[in-house]
């Protein structure tokens, strides 16, 4: 059993909410963020995410756009256990169209977030887009340890390359 390219893409689509890392660099100290995002989108490997102009991922994201997207569907059976790690960078979208597109894209997958975006508003919204660097599968259908997990390295334009 294999967790391909196109399965993995599906896995990311059909998950609802996914865990994003950011590095903290406040007060001194250095250490992960975590916090989970559910107004989100994907575009290949691609993501898009929405939040807050000011919050602490936008600064955090400012001073090290260096991210991790982990993504684990619900009420999975530990036999077929699967989750998928995107490495990468994150940057602010600050192009009116691709901000655009990204906000379409998000708003057709999240119908919430279309509603606050048309009740409030996009001033306050920051959009970033993930490009991922290493996709990283787990696949219990594989088996257990090393032989469940595989690295596809992506490359510049944001095309599966080499295993």
């Amino acid at each position: 059993m294999s967790f391909d390219k196109e399965e993995i893409k599906s896995y990311i689509n059909n998950t609802k909410l996914f865990t994003l890392a950011t590095i903290d660099s406040g007060n001194g100290e250095i250490y992960p963020a975590l916090r989970v995002i559910g107004a989100f989108a994907t575009n290949g490997f691609t993501i898009y995410f929405s939040t807050g102009k000011d919050s602490a991922k936008s600064k955090q994201i400012e001073n090290n756009p260096n991210v991790t997207a982990y993504f684990q569907q619900e009420g999975q059976a530990l036999p077929n256990f699967r989750n998928v790690t995107v490495i990468g960078k994150a940057r602010l979208l600050q192009c009116e169209g691709e901000f655009n597109k990204a906000l379409e894209l998000i708003g057709n997958r999240n119908p919430r977030f279309k509603e606050r975006i048309k009740n409030n508003g996009r001033d306050k919204v920051a959009i970033f887009k993930i490009k991922p660097e290493t996709i990283k599968s787990l696949d219990y259908g594989r088996g257990h340890g090393a032989q469940a997990v595989e690295k596809i390295k992506i490359d510049s334009a944001c095309c599966a390359s080499t295993k």
